[in-house]
């Protein structure tokens, strides 16, 4: 969450809203962009609904991360990089009403440090399920 409110600081303070700076001709760029939407700027304009979401899953993954095995810490690291996303985005839309995005791959929409660490989040979740239930079904079947 620190190193996603920082960078979205060095962006808002340093790179006027909606201007970009090119890094790898046409294919990567660091832009200055207000999301009032949620993911991939979907359904702009609805702060207030994407604030309350916000706030609900947060409070749905602080449950699940208490209740869980936590012998299993790939599953602590998947729900403290969802907790982590969350509330860097929430930040930013409590305190100036969108979101912040900079990553900007010319073939993909803008995203900044809280996205990804959500999508790796997500990714390392599903992986360490689906890992965990195949093995399950592996050590389930050799017992038989």
């Amino acid at each position: 969450m620190a190193l996603d409110q920082l960078t979205k600081h060095i962006v808002r303070d340093r790179l006027p809203l909606n201007r970009s700076v090119e890094i790898i001709s046409g294919w990567f760029s660091l832009s200055h962009i207000s999301n009032t939407g949620v993911v991939f700027g979907l359904f702009p304009g609805k702060t207030g609904l994407f604030t309350v979401l916000s706030v609900a899953a947060i409070a749905l993954l602080l449950y699940l991360a208490f209740s869980m095995d936590h012998g299993r810490k790939s599953q602590l690291i998947a729900f403290s990089l969802l907790l982590g996303g969350a509330c860097g985005n929430l930040i930013d839309r409590l305190f100036l009403g969108h979101v912040t995005d900079f990553f900007d791959f010319h073939f993909w929409p803008a995203f900044n440090v809280a996205d990804a660490f959500i999508c790796i989040g997500v990714g390392l979740f599903v992986f360490t399920n689906l890992t965990r239930h195949t093995q399950e079904s592996s050590d389930a079947s050799d017992h038989s």
